[in-house]
Order: C-alpha cells, then structure tokens, then sequence
C-alpha cells in the first residue's frame, strides 16, 4: 500500500511538471524556461526536477514526446468528428495551446528533439487533416497533393502567428482563404497573374499573398 501511494504521487508531480513546461513553451522558447521558474509556479522544489529529468535537454525530449502523444489524442478527434473550418470551433480552445507549442517547435528546430518532434507529428496530422478538407470541400487532388499544400500554409501561418494573434477568428480565415485559393489553383491553374503574391509568406492568409511556392508546388502535382 505504501508503495502504491508514493508511486501515485510520483506519478503526479512528474505530470505536474510536463504540464507546466508545455504551458510555458507556449508563449516562451526553450532558452526562456527556466527550472527556478517552473519551480515557482507548481509550489515543488526542484529538486524534483532533476529527479525525473536530470538535465534541461532530458525535460525538452520528454516535453518533446508529449506533444507527439497530444497530436495523436487530436487527430483522433478530427478523424472522430470529421471537424474542420465552422465545425472547428468548439474544440479552438483546446487545440490554441497544441497550435502554439507546434509553432515553438518550428521556430526551434535548432533542438533535434523539437525538429523531431515536429516532422512525427505532421506526418500523423497532415494526411489527416487532407482526408477530412477533400471530403468537406470537394477537392479532386489527391491526398497527398493536399497534405503537402497544408505543410505549406502551416509553417507560414504558423510562422506569423504570436499568442495574441493566434485566434479562432484568424485561424477560421486562413482555412477559408486556403479553401478557395486550392480551389482556384485546381480549376485554373495557368491564371499566374491570379495568384502572384510574396514569396516569404507575410500576410499569406490572404490569396493573393500565399506563397507562390504553394501555387507552384499544386500545378506541379495536380
């Protein structure tokens, strides 16, 4: 009995301190988490810390696994409620904190187990997301054409997107303006005055501004 209780407690503390590191990777990059502060606000000696990690680059892989596993529990709510643009709102919130980490990770791949991390998970979501957007908007592209497009808008939105500006209102936008930019793209896919835009994807949740790449990368595999 003993034995059971300290493992539950152990157990607890260990959640307790990948909650609160996925939380701060959030809004914070991996050079602004910092044991004493992750200490502070879970009330823990960090001691603690170093029992179950041992070093920060320990924290960040187990972090790194956590985030895989979250995309996996996602996915499988999509794939459930077959959800994507108006549908998606009542699960944004839960899914602005997953978005935010996603775009840590892009921002450091500097860190192999971030840039790992990233690659795992878009090879479960991408293919996903590019089944349920071809059976709710009629596309005629193949799945992989789609999930290859989606990388794309991903990483620029992503990449764009802050704390404050990742909202369901900008994030409804950039499904909608990618829906009817990869319709235009499949129906006339020669219009290149059409859809000339900047090619470092600023503003790329508006047509005329996703990056050309996208536009290029379609009609080549179209």
């Amino acid at each position: 009995m003993s034995n059971t209780l300290i493992t539950m407690r152990n157990t607890k503390s260990y959640d307790r301190w990948i909650e609160i590191g996925y939380h701060q990777l959030a809004s914070a990059s991996p050079e602004g988490i910092h044991v004493e502060e992750l200490s502070r606000l879970l009330d823990l000696n960090k001691s603690g810390f170093y029992y179950y990690f041992g070093t920060r680059e320990t924290y960040f892989e187990h972090l790194a696994n956590y985030h895989i596993r979250q995309a996996e529990l996602l996915m499988d709510q999509l794939k459930h409620h077959l959800i994507l643009a108006s549908s998606f709102r009542p699960f944004f919130d839960e899914f602005k904190l997953f978005l935010l980490v996603h775009r840590q990770m892009l921002l450091s791949q500097r860190l192999p187990c971030f840039a790992a991390a990233f690659e795992k998970v878009n090879l479960v979501a991408d293919p996903i997301l590019a089944e349920i957007w071809i059976s709710q908007s009629a596309l005629s592209l193949s799945s992989d054409v789609v999930a290859k497009f989606i990388a794309l808008v991903r990483d620029a939105y992503l990449s764009n997107s802050t704390e404050q500006s990742l909202t369901w209102a900008s994030l409804d936008e950039a499904i909608v303006n990618a829906e009817d930019l990869i319709r235009q793209l499949q129906s006339e896919p020669h219009r290149e005055s059409a859809f000339a835009g900047s090619s470092d994807g600023s503003n790329w949740n508006q047509p005329q501004n996703l990056p050309t790449t996208a536009k290029r990368f379609v009609q080549a595999h179209s």
